[in-house]
């Protein structure tokens, strides 16, 4: 954390928050579609088209999308903001937290909706 990123590691930082990004979408995903799927199961939730399987498989799928690209955003945006010449530590902050939760809610919306409409 203290040490000093240089502009070539970009792409490397990039990588690896993504792809801690994805493993944290992928555990809490599994979290988010296992309560969904015992939730649905007690107040027996069931639809014409969706089945109890299917709404949980679109809550992971889109959980670990929102949040592989939060992570991304998150370890981009600092760098793009010091390229800009705005202090990262000041403007990051509420910067990327608030942008993060419009991104994250939009991704996770629009997953749910194309695969509504692409699978089923």
């Amino acid at each position: 954390a203290m040490e000093r990123v240089l502009p070539g590691d970009l792409s490397a930082i990039a990588k690896r928050e993504s792809i801690v990004g994805l493993t944290m979408g992928i555990i809490c995903g599994l979290f988010g579609g296992l309560i969904s799927y015992i939730f649905m199961s007690l107040v027996s939730v069931e639809t014409a088209t969706l089945t109890k399987l299917d709404i949980s498989k679109i809550v992971f799928f889109s959980i670990a999308n929102a949040m592989t690209f939060s992570s991304f955003c998150g370890s981009i945006i600092p760098q793009i903001l010091q390229k800009v010449g705005i202090d990262p530590a000041v403007a990051a902050g509420p910067f990327v937290t608030t942008l993060n939760d419009i991104l994250s809610s939009v991704i996770y919306f629009l997953t749910a909706y194309t695969l509504i409409n692409w699978a089923f």
